[in-house]
């Protein structure tokens, strides 16, 4: 942002190459950076260290979930042409805990004549004699359930590949090198307090710093609306703050109370109520695969709703959506991959709206693009320098 007062001038001039680079890019292009960090394709382009770590790191890590040092520059440049490619874009929230939402689903799916099961497993994949399709499923309870159109598996790599035949495995090198994409793994926090504490915000966000614990913070008293089981309305009551861990890896073996307490300390240098309230309960959620990490190399495995094995379908965030690993991108796996079993079995998809094409004034900034390396490359290092900072350089301290 223009306004953001915790970067110099010197450090927002920096990055207009590399937005106009970002923005001129076909798929192929966008394709072949896969193989590049993004930090090093972030310092090719002149973008000064701090506006790396300021802008630049806390997308990779808010977004995308790895740091700015492993990300894919293909993912980080694919998310920054979908968020400045729209003129507009909203945030929504749930009205109640995800879980809740499987029993109204539920009983929508069974009114269209569907069998749900839970607390089931599947436990392997049923294939035809030759092994070559896919035919359906075995559970944990050893019942085969025989697919008419095709199987649809939402298991992420981790899970689903110990369960396929071995013969795919060794056949499709496409699906073989799923095993690449590894677990980003997720620890979210959940204090009650005896009071409001949050000054009536819904969500927020910290600075980045790779030494915070959290990332964003939620308050559901502010969010949920309607009364909760006891008819209390959520807005009366005290505040119900969530937040985030993520790639928490990095964190090592903290306990509950370590991280309740880390978070405690983050949460009370935004909001001073935080030190008077008192903490009623706390709760730590352990997410071993929240998604796939976006690493250097990870962009061009994310594979086809349409599996090379006829008959098998995968959803998920981590397919080919062309959107950052997240339940919006799971989403939206698992309407591309009911669109291709559709067309796969004679019949007419379009589940999933195809995201629009950049939006023209993002167009226009990437057609900038032939003038980027004898021009606007050599203007902007020079503003930059003009403006106080030297690119490529660490800059000085400014907080």
């Amino acid at each position: 942002s223009v306004n953001d007062p915790f970067v110099t001038w010197a450090d927002k001039h920096s990055t207009v190459p590399a937005a106009v680079h970002c923005l001129s890019l076909t798929e192929e292009q966008l394709m072949a950076l896969d193989d590049e960090a993004g930090i090093d394709f972030l310092r090719r382009l002149g973008v000064t260290e701090d506006y790396i770590q300021h802008f630049w790191g806390f997308l990779c890590h808010s977004i995308l979930n790895v740091s700015v040092e492993e990300v894919s520059a293909a993912a980080m440049v694919r998310w920054f042409r979908r968020m400045v490619g729209r003129s507009s874009m909203e945030m929504g929230f749930a009205d109640c805990g995800l879980g809740e939402l499987l029993t109204p689903s539920k009983a929508l799916l069974e009114s269209l004549g569907a069998v749900v099961l839970t607390s089931t497993e599947v436990s392997g994949f049923l294939h035809s004699a030759g092994g070559e399709r896919c035919e359906g499923v075995v559970l944990d309870t050893g019942v085969k359930m025989r697919a008419r159109l095709g199987v649809v598996s939402t298991l992420p790599p981790p899970t689903l590949l110990p369960l396929l035949p071995k013969q795919w495995l060794d056949k499709h090198a496409s699906i073989r090198d799923l095993e690449q994409l590894k677990p980003c793994k997720y620890l979210s926090v959940y204090i009650w307090f005896d009071r409001k504490v949050t000054e009536g915000k819904q969500m927020w966000a910290r600075v980045y710093n790779k030494n915070d614990l959290n990332c964003e913070f939620y308050d559901f008293s502010e969010i949920y609306t309607g009364k909760d089981v006891r008819g209390v309305l959520w807005k009366d009551r005290p505040s119900f703050v969530g937040s985030n861990i993520i790639d928490a890896g990095r964190v090592g073996d903290m306990s509950d109370e370590e991280l309740v307490q880390g978070t405690l300390r983050e949460l009370s240098e935004r909001f001073p109520l935080v030190e008077e309230a008192k903490v009623l309960h706390s709760m730590v959620n352990r997410v071993p695969m929240a998604i796939h990490r976006p690493v250097v190399g990870t962009e061009k495995l994310r594979p086809d709703q349409a599996s090379p094995v006829p008959g098998l379908f995968f959803a998920g965030c981590w397919t080919k959506t062309d959107f950052p690993g997240s339940m919006e991108s799971a989403a939206r796996g698992g309407y591309l991959a009911a669109d291709k079993l559709l067309e796969r079995n004679g019949k007419e998809g379009g589940a999933a709206v195809p995201y629009p094409e950049l939006q023209l004034g993002a167009r226009l900034v990437g057609a900038m693009e032939l003038l980027r390396p004898r021009v606007l490359a050599p203007m902007f290092r020079a503003i930059t320098r003009l403006s106080g900072g030297v690119p490529g350089e660490a800059p000085r301290s400014k907080l």
